[in-house]
């Protein structure tokens, strides 16, 4: 028989769907009739006979299924990008269309309904290509504030495109990506009903109306973080989680829990198979019934990725059981992949995908490496070395996509898990009770009944939740550690894929040696006082093993997490309109420069902190603040506000006295223990080679406005200099000018978003830069950048980044040489304003 043939398939799937995205679809291709090449000389080999004859067909057959299922990802990435080119690139965001198309899920969120629609059909609009035919498409989003329609049936909107944003700065939420990977092309606002027909899907409308009455039954029964929990573990519903519950359960490394996966259907499947093959309808009927009631289950929790695949695998799990054929874990798994694969081949980029999967297949390979047999906590060992192997299968995957580690993850998950399953039990049991006590007896039983069902529940929630606060609370909870190189991943997971091959195999001499020994005893020499020797020699090999398994595990994460000193490199954040600009020198010292925005909402949370820990940057030792105006501190408030650690907060020492807003910041600052300097023009910071150079306020000077005292710095590195500006104005300019403090430098950030009010010829032309960044929003109200400050900086033959149109702008200094680039490049046919004036 063919040894777990799925697991080859999904593989190789994967594998061509990967180099068609790479754009080595010539490899793949090469490689599958390479594999089809060795398959068919197998096959040849095969014509002798002889004892051999099998392995050599079962070896020609996996050569072949995997050599098209590579051939087969690769034909299928490309046909589904050609689909979505043939369309995506002639939406222009705000454009108004007509979409028909089948109205597949929905769901309530922020007081606003969520439809999901598939088979969508593009009709007239405003761009030329969709006015030429109706043009198929992929999913859509329909945001609505009213619930007109039923699951099932087809839908004719009017609405307004909106495109997914794409990430604008290392380390931000690619809403782009993240969509775009379930298929989901846009988004329809400021809907219109145009026409409705067909069917609705009564039994999904049915599961809908029961999930929105039992989160309206959880929210009445439960205290508010408890039924924020309660709905998120066992309908997936996240509405009601209260602020800071969810990243509580990340740093503690229980998000898992929150998401529909194998564990709530395993509790599910197993309890309803266990009781009806009990009940007696037969193991047939009881698994349909099982298979039946569980699909429904993840229809009514969303059916995400990783539930999909836990109803794939417990559905043919249950077939087995059926068929009275063994389970193979590994090979359900290939089979669950294999299918969501074909469905969707852009699934290997998504994070959900790879989390649920890896997890899965980690913990299946590596689970039995070491035998825990025989010993008198052996059931405890087995505990931790699972839930260690599956933190570190997956710790390469968490830190690649949240930048964060969670420390005590594997303590944390050997308490709470055993409290799970008996709050899905019991949460789903009263829930669906209450429920049904509602309908038929009345609001008020279903209350009583569900209050009664859910008290357990309630105390296991707030002792979980209890659990969490205390760990999050202990020292290095959780490390920040950046992203790491797609090198460094590949070395882990090949070392950890070693370490396991290296224990199964002692392993296994071990157990080869223990029946030689047994096998060689005489039975008179087999006496208590030898089994209790032999039992001795078990523990010490087993303890042997895991000793072994940490060494192995602690030299990886040293080659998972080693950051290597890369130079200088200067950082301009695309913050909307506002400023940010983070700084590290050659030695490693960190600097960051205002901070804020007015274009961008929660800026600190979403775009600067991000960044930061996606570039594994656990404290800032020294944060400049030009002036207190919000759009320069309104993120680095948020920050302080998260307890995001800064050293010293540095500023203007001719700061207003009466400024509320440098108060309110100066207070939350010396409330986390950050220490406050003043500076004035001529002081020096010296950062190792490295030294900041305050230029401006001059002491002697006053001041009208906040922008014109603004700070004014020159970072001086071997050969790079820079020069940041604030919002001075041009008065301010003239007189730095007219003090000779300025040299030519290599970087200068634009003054005042590159207002026309600032950036004057005479200031350009002492500094002379040949890097000008400007850090302004798209489309500001405030008309930056001005013509005549671009024309300014273009006559100095710099070199004129925006923000605004490349995003985050990366400037790099190693040995000498400098390079500069885009984060987000040129958008498709933007004009830059350099390019309208010269």
């Amino acid at each position: 028989m063919i040894r777990r043939p799925f697991c080859g398939m999904a593989v190789g799937f994967l594998l061509g769907a990967v180099s068609a995205a790479r754009g080595a679809g010539m490899l793949s291709a090469a490689a599958a009739f390479a594999g089809f090449a060795a398959a068919a000389w197998q096959m040849w080999k095969c014509r002798d006979g002889g004892r051999r004859r099998d392995v050599r067909f079962h070896a020609a057959v996996r050569m072949a299924a995997f050599a098209l299922c590579l051939l087969f990802g690769s034909v299928r990435y490309g046909q589904e990008c050609r689909f979505r080119d043939g369309y995506l690139p002639y939406l222009g965001d705000g454009t108004n269309v007509t979409v028909q198309g089948k109205l597949d899920k929905k769901e309530i969120k922020n007081q606003q309904y969520i439809y999901e629609m598939a088979s969508c059909i593009i009709g007239c609009g405003q761009n030329e290509r969709s006015k030429e035919a109706p043009v198929p498409c992929n999913r859509i989003l329909v945001y609505t504030d009213s619930d007109f329609a039923s699951v099932g049936e087809i839908l004719v909107l009017n609405g307004t495109i909106e495109l997914w944003d794409a990430a604008r700065n290392e380390g931000n939420f690619d809403e782009k990506s993240f969509y775009q990977n379930r298929k989901i092309d846009f988004a329809l606002t400021d809907v219109r009903l145009c026409g409705i027909y067909g069917k609705e899907n009564r039994l999904a409308e049915w599961l809908f109306a029961l999930r929105n009455r039992m989160r309206a039954l959880y929210e009445q029964t439960l205290a508010g973080a408890e039924a924020g929990i309660l709905c998120a573990m066992t309908l997936g519903d996240k509405t009601l989680l209260q602020d800071g519950q969810r990243q509580l359960y990340q740093n503690c490394g229980l998000s898992h829990i929150m998401a529909i996966s194998g564990l709530h259907v395993a509790v599910v499947g197993m309890a309803c198979y266990g009781l009806l093959k009990k009940i007696g309808p037969g193991i047939r009927s009881a698994g349909a019934v099982s298979a039946f009631l569980l699909v429904c289950y993840g229809q009514m929790t969303g059916m995400g990725n990783s539930a999909r695949r836990a109803v794939l695998m417990f559905c043919l799990m249950l077939s087995a059981d059926i068929v009275g054929r063994s389970y193979d874990t590994l090979n359900a798994l290939g089979a669950a992949a294999f299918v969501l694969l074909v469905q969707n081949p852009y699934l290997p980029w998504d994070a959900g995908f790879q989390l649920s999967f890896t997890a899965v297949a980690g913990i299946v390979c590596m689970g039995k490496t070491v035998d825990f047999s025989g010993q008198r906590y052996g059931k405890q060992m087995e505990k931790l070395y699972a839930g260690t192997v599956a933190w570190l299968v997956t710790l390469p995957l968490v830190v690649w996509h949240f930048y964060e580690a969670a420390c005590y993850a594997v303590p944390v998950n050997l308490i709470v898990l055993p409290m799970t399953g008996a709050v899905l039990t019991m949460g789903l049991l009263g829930g669906l009770l209450g429920t049904a006590a509602a309908v038929f007896l009345g609001e008020s039983a279903g209350l009583r009944l569900a209050g009664v069902l859910l008290f357990p529940c309630e105390k296991l929630l707030w002792l979980i939740n209890r659990v969490c606060a205390v760990a999050e609370q202990l020292p290095g909870a959780v490390q920040i550690t950046g992203r790491p190189q797609p090198g460094q991943m590949i070395l882990y997971y090949a070392g950890l894929a070693a370490l396991a091959f290296y224990l199964k195999r002692s392993a296994q001499a071990a157990k080869e040696r223990r029946a030689n020994a047994e096998k060689n005893t005489p039975a008179k020499h087999r006496s208590e006082t030898g089994k209790v020797q032999r039992m001795g020699k078990e523990i010490a090999q087993s303890s042997g093993g895991m000793a072994r398994f940490f060494a192995g595990a602690a030299v990886l994460l040293i080659v998972l997490f080693w950051r290597g000193s890369g130079g200088m490199e200067l950082d301009i954040l695309d913050v909307g309109q506002g400023d940010g600009s983070f700084l590290r020198t050659g030695g490693g010292d960190t600097v960051f420069v205002d901070g804020g925005s007015t274009g961008a909402g929660k800026v600190g949370i979403y775009r600067i902190l991000p960044f930061l820990k996606y570039r594994g940057v656990r404290e800032i030792d020294y944060w400049f603040v030009s002036h207190t105006d919000a759009d320069h501190i309104s993120g680095l408030r948020e920050l302080l506000g998260e307890g995001y650690p800064v050293r010293h907060l540095i500023v203007s020492e001719t700061a207003g006295e009466e400024d509320a807003a440098l108060d309110e910041l100066l207070a939350l600052a010396a409330d986390t223990g950050c220490e406050i300097r003043y500076v004035g023009a001529g002081d020096i910071l010296h950062l190792g080679r490295a030294r900041i150079r305050v230029l401006s306020p001059l002491r002697e000077a006053a001041y009208a406005d906040k922008n014109a005292a603004s700070l004014v710095l020159c970072y001086e590195e071997g050969g790079f200099s820079g020069v940041f500006t604030g919002d001075i104005g041009s008065a301010e300019e003239e007189a730095l000018v007219e003090a000779g403090v300025l040299r030519p430098v290599t970087f200068y950030k634009a003054a005042h978003h590159g207002s026309k009010y600032s950036n004057s010829e005479a200031f350009l032309q002492a500094l002379s830069p040949e890097i000008s960044v400007i850090s302004c929003g798209e489309n500001n109200r405030y008309g930056h950048p001005g013509d005549e400050a671009v024309r300014n900086m273009q006559r100095t033959g710099s070199r004129i980044f925006y923000t605004m149109h490349g995003g985050q702008i990366k400037i790099r200094y190693r040995g000498g040489r400098i390079t500069t680039e885009e984060y987000c490049g040129c958008k498709e046919g933007c004009v830059f304003p350099v390019q309208l004036l010269k």
